[in-house]
Formats: C-alpha cells, structure tokens, sequence
C-alpha cells in the first residue's frame, strides 16, 4: 500500500530494498532487521534508519490508506493488520486502536536492553 507513497517495497529486483543495502556491509540482507544481529552490530540498522529520515518517501497517507480509515469510521474494519511500519495509517487520523503492526511501528521505540520506551519524536532527534 505504501509503494505509491514513494516507499520501496522489500523484495522487487533491482528497485526493492534488499537489493539496495550493499553499503551496509551485511552478511545478508534482512539481517539489518533481525533483533540478533541488531545486539551485535547495531550501526547499520542505525545509519540505514539515518538515510531514511533524511531522503524518506513522502510523508502521506495514500488513498487505500484512507480507504482503511473509512471502514474504520463505518466500523465495518474490526482490527486492521499491517506489515508496514511506515505508519501512514496515522497521517490519516484514523483511531490507531485498531491497527496491528505486524512487524513494528515508528510512531514508537524502546530500547533493547532496558526496555525504557521513546516516542518516534526522540528516536528522530538521536538520528541527527
């Protein structure tokens, strides 16, 4: 749903982002998501999080994303799961209640070892 917000997907050759993390140095791709390899080479994750902000997608919700809210307002959607953590459901004020995120969400973060929780606003800030 997100691809016509300018967001690739995960696995289109050439365009799809795992075909484009080469700089990351990883030892495959996906390893930049998974939480092992996070706690022993957090860097790229980090920089990867990094280069999003600064040359991100655009930041709006795309019209299936407000179609999603509408079943919700006609309370027809009961609970709405999303592989996407890109939250554009939430560009749309549409009540977050019922949106499962699947695979995360930026709107939120904590830390790994502590588990002290941050707003997307704070993770942004430690970004720059």
């Amino acid at each position: 749903m997100s691809v016509s917000a300018g967001i690739p997907d995960f696995r289109t050759p050439g365009t799809g982002l795992y075909d484009n993390l080469q700089s990351y140095d990883l030892p495959y791709p996906e390893a930049i998501f998974e939480i092992d390899y996070f706690r022993k080479h957090p860097q790229p994750y980090y920089s990867f999080c990094h280069f999003v902000k600064k040359t991100g997608a655009k930041e709006f919700a795309t019209p299936a994303h407000y179609f999603v809210r509408l079943l919700d307002e006609k309370r027809i959607l009961h609970k709405y799961f999303t592989q996407n953590a890109d939250d554009l459901e939430s560009r749309t004020n549409m009540e977050m209640k019922n949106v499962i995120h699947a695979h995360g969400t930026t709107l939120k973060s904590h830390c790994s070892v502590c588990y002290a929780k941050y707003n997307a606003g704070e993770m942004i800030k430690a970004l720059d």
